[in-house]
């Protein structure tokens, strides 16, 4: 008899794989029983893997094309699996009819995903459309992942012989050129078609910042349209419409080659330019003024739709005539001898003189009331000098430019990044309001007529200074922004904004009675002939009066006082009206008085210990003057001179030094201060 015994075992019931549990059948030999018995052992079977989606599954039209002209979506998708050793996919994948795309999986679920952008370029803005995969990992199961394309505007489309161009909403980059084959790039994805199959281009450059460029090559008639946005476009060889649409447009044309017949259509308004800065062989004529077809050169008939909607021109390698209208231009006239002329706008002259750019003359406007600016701000490497009230005079600006100006509109400068020398604020101006200077880096000087303006200087952009030498009894206070100078007949010369007053150093005075009053710098204060008043205020300053009856007062800081010829009043230390420029007047009248009163009587009229004076209640005494307690230099010069000095104090490092005292019959007075506040 052959015993047979069913032996149950306990086991966990799970399904998996598809497949329900089952025991394992084990056949045993029994040596003391001549038969088989069959037993059965449990068997635990573990969970299905658990498949993730993939980590990146979106790619967009035209976007970040990789250099094979592909749209890649590059990730993982995550993978469980209880069993051990089986967390992991088979490679190979199954691609669901119609996929535009393919997906390569690695067994650790690290994927690319790859679609030619060219397949894509048939969606729509907003359109999508999705590539279905099937992955499969180890222990056989399955899951379908997607990855959806996006398709945004943009398009080359051949309609019968016009080849249309559309541009996405963002900035493009659209260029045609010809040869054997009309090839069109949108966004770094080529399409070629048949030279002769096209007679037309219509490209819609749509909204951004688009650059939109048909090479001289291809002699179709082209119709650009940039849309929205900043949009650079450039003509080709055949006879061209160029329409930038709204905000700031460039029109580019290199008229060295055979441009044709072109039109401009500006009517969307923003500030445009004409470029043909690219022209090296050709002398550009253009007049913005002039609606009409214009001959540019033998490269280019232009026409503008309209003579007051562009303003901007920048001119090629030669001597270029280049004329603007009513609105504000701005010319950029390049190399060569250019004729450069704005007409009643405020218009501007730009001029990098870093660059060889010729004998250049800014051509007569019409006194309208106008103002405008010569731009040296691309000059980095040359300083720059000009005289803008100093006409029909061919002035050397510097060994990259000399420039005429043949109109009384230029009242303004921009200088540079060197030392410039901008010379302003003259009284042959039409437009009686001053001069805007304005030096940028470097150590400028501005100089002034007597009309004055604004001298704009930002903080750390060199050691500047404000030179009057060509007029007379001013006042100059370098911490005055509202009023940094008063000229005769209250005119002023202010600042471009608070706190610029701290950007200059140093003044320069006139022949006449100046008053010029320091601020916290270091400072140079020169005061030329007349009756002179210089103030130093903080800092370690250098006062040189020149000849006159003049006033020196150092102020805080280690400074050096210079008298010049004339009887000075030198003070090393400073006073509590340092920046009053009417009290500081007022010890100037007595102090260069003319009726014959004596040095001593206007001495003591000035310390209060006489009563008289024409210094009313503004005295030198120990409650206004302090000694700054640091070695001042005070050189007289010739003349009988005061000198408010600290002589005496116990630290010899502190005393004051007193150079070119005169004797007599020029005998100097010395009043000690070194207890004085």
């Amino acid at each position: 008899m052959v015993l047979v015994s069913w032996l149950t075992a306990l086991y966990r019931r799970v399904t998996t794989r598809g497949m329900p549990p089952h025991p394992r059948r084990r056949r045993t030999h029994c040596s003391s029983i001549p038969a088989f018995v069959e037993t059965l052992e449990p068997r635990v079977v573990l969970a299905a893997a658990v498949i993730g989606s993939p980590t990146v599954a979106d790619v967009t039209e035209n976007l970040n094309v990789n250099g094979s002209g592909n749209l890649v979506a590059s990730g993982s998708i995550s993978i469980t699996d209880a069993d051990p050793g089986e967390a992991s996919f088979q490679t190979s994948v199954i691609s669901a009819g119609g996929n535009l795309g393919s997906l390569v999986l690695a067994s650790d679920g690290v994927y690319t995903y790859t679609v030619g952008n060219k397949a894509v370029q048939f969606l729509g803005a907003g359109a999508t459309q999705v590539d279905t995969f099937t992955v499969t990992a180890l222990d056989g199961t399955t899951k379908d992942v997607a990855f959806t394309m996006h398709g945004v505007e943009g398009s080359v489309i051949l309609t019968g012989t016009t080849l249309d161009i559309d541009g996405t909403t963002l900035a493009d980059t659209i260029t045609v050129t010809g040869g054997a084959n009309l090839t069109v790039t949108l966004n770094g994805v080529p399409f070629v078609y048949n030279l002769a199959s096209v007679s037309t281009i219509t490209v819609d450059g749509l909204n951004g910042n688009d650059i939109v460029s048909i090479a001289s090559n291809v002699a179709q008639s082209a119709t650009l349209n940039g849309g929205s946005g900043n949009d650079t476009l450039t003509g080709g060889g055949g006879n061209d419409t160029l329409v930038g649409g709204a905000d700031n447009d460039v029109y580019v044309f290199d008229t060295d080659a055979a441009l044709g017949s072109d039109t401009i259509n500006e009517a969307g308004g923003g500030i445009d330019t004409l470029d043909f800065s690219g022209t090296t062989t050709r002398v550009i004529q253009i007049d913005l003024w002039n609606s009409a077809a214009q001959v540019i050169n033998g490269g280019l008939t232009l026409t503008l739709s309209a003579d007051n909607t562009l303003e901007n021109i920048i001119g090629g390698a030669l001597g270029d005539n280049l004329f603007g209208n009513d609105l504000n231009n701005r010319l950029t006239g390049g190399g060569g001898n250019d004729t450069l002329g704005g007409w009643i706008g405020n218009d501007t002259y730009v001029f990098d003189t870093d660059l060889a750019l010729g004998s250049d003359t800014i051509s007569g406007e019409p006194d309208m009331g106008s103002s405008d600016t010569l731009d040296f701000s691309e000059t980095t490497r040359r300083a720059v000098a000009i005289v803008l009230w100093q006409y029909n005079v061919a002035q050397f600006v510097n060994t990259g430019l000399t420039l005429t100006l043949a109109t009384t509109e230029v009242e303004n400068a921009t200088g540079g990044s060197f030392g410039d020398t901008l010379a302003g604020g003259s009284s042959n101006f039409f437009n009686a309001s001053g001069s805007i200077l304005t030096g940028n880096a470097g150590n400028d000087r501005y100089a002034w007529g007597m009309y004055g303006g604004t001298a704009i200087e930002q903080a750390g952009e060199g050691i500047d200074t404000l030179s009057f030498a060509g007029s007379g009894n001013m006042t100059v206070d370098l911490t005055s922004d509202a009023a940094l100078a008063t000229l005769p007949g209250n005119r002023l010369v202010n600042t471009g904004g608070a706190g610029q007053a701290a950007n200059f150093e140093n003044v320069i005075g006139g022949s006449g009675h100046d008053t010029l009053i320091g601020n916290a710098s270091a400072n140079k204060l020169v005061g030329n002939g007349g009756k002179d008043i210089l103030s130093g205020g903080g800092g370690n300053d250098t006062l040189d009066g020149g000849d006159g009856t003049n006033i020196l007062v150092g102020g805080l800081g280690l400074d050096t006082l210079l008298g010049g010829a004339g009887e000075d009043l030198m003070l090393g230390g400073s006073i509590q009206f340092a920046d009053n420029a009417a009290a500081l007047q007022a010890m100037r009248s007595e102090w260069a008085r003319t009726d014959n009163v004596s040095v001593a009587d206007r001495v003591a009229h000035l310390l209060g210990t006489l009563a008289g004076g024409n210094n009313g209640s503004t005295v030198l005494n120990s409650t206004t003057v302090k000694d700054d307690e640091v070695k001042d230099v005070l050189t007289g010069g010739s003349g009988k001179d005061w000198y408010l000095r600290n002589s005496q104090s116990p630290t010899v490092s502190k005393r004051d030094v007193v150079n070119d005292v005169d004797v007599a019959p020029f005998e100097s007075v010395f009043t000690e201060i070194d207890t004085w506040l």
